[in-house]
């Protein structure tokens, strides 16, 4: 319809859009070529602010696809778009983006620093959704950095925003989050969160990227080796938890012990 009307500034919009939700789903050659579409629409508009954005956009995807090295150079070319625009919140995403592709090859504390510098632009810009995400991300760099109890405190600040922005999505991974924070510690309660995290990934239709699905696999097989006989019957009580329940054992300082 948009493309018959020939309002190619709101078919830009809708093409990012439609991208990130083909990403959410899984199916990342449709997101991919939705982004490649409005990238080539933004640069025949000549719109440097919708370029950065479809940038920004592909390096997800790029990320999503594993390929971690064209989805830094993405970011880092709607990073130097954005600064050159003065768009902080972009900027800000950016670094965040960036931050989660070191987290993912394996250099946590540069991580930890893109998304510290990312945060503390969304806090000054009080953008609540953003400060979510943002402390999410910085809570698994600072878990894989080996500060379980730091990381842990920063999800579950993530957690108690994100619920009461009703962001489920973000919801379901900071449960999954903080199931690896405490998985070594407490196998069991992280079986129980995890489940909780994936029946409700998957009420949402939403899959994980390939490379997060791989790094949890590891990190779940270690818990129900740990905890034994008893990892069939926490991950089943996880994934029959009430979201409330599960959001209230997961921002208590402890597993509950009934």
């Amino acid at each position: 319809m948009l493309r018959a009307a020939g309002d190619r500034w709101s078919l830009g919009n809708t093409l990012r859009v439609l991208s990130r939700v083909a990403l959410i789903q899984g199916d990342a050659p449709r997101a991919q070529a939705l982004g490649d579409e409005a990238l080539a629409l933004a640069q025949e508009l000549g719109s440097r602010q919708a370029v950065g954005f479809a940038l920004r956009k592909l390096a997800e995807v790029a990320c999503w696809q594993g390929a971690m090295e064209r989805a830094a150079a993405l970011f880092m070319a709607a990073l130097a778009v954005a600064r050159d625009l003065g768009d902080r919140t972009e900027v800000a995403w950016n670094l965040v983006g960036l931050g989660r592709i070191a987290h993912l090859q394996g250099e946590a504390a540069r991580a930890a620093a893109l998304v510290r510098e990312g945060l503390a632009q969304f806090t000054e810009m009080n953008d609540k959704h953003a400060i979510g995400a943002a402390r999410h991300a910085l809570g698994l760099a600072v878990v894989s950095a080996g500060d379980a109890a730091g990381g842990a405190a920063l999800l579950r600040n993530s957690l108690a925003l994100r619920q009461q922005l009703g962001e489920r999505a973000g919801v379901a991974g900071c449960l999954d989050g903080l199931a690896m924070a405490v998985a070594e510690e407490q196998p069991e309660h992280a079986l129980l969160l995890a489940g909780a995290a994936d029946a409700l990934r998957t009420s949402l239709g939403e899959a994980l990227p390939p490379v997060e699905q791989v790094a949890r696999d590891r990190w779940l097989e270690s818990a129900r080796h740990a905890a034994g006989a008893r990892a069939a019957a926490a991950w089943t009580a996880g994934q029959a938890m009430p979201l409330e329940q599960a959001v209230a054992a997961s921002l208590a300082e402890a597993p509950p012990t009934a």
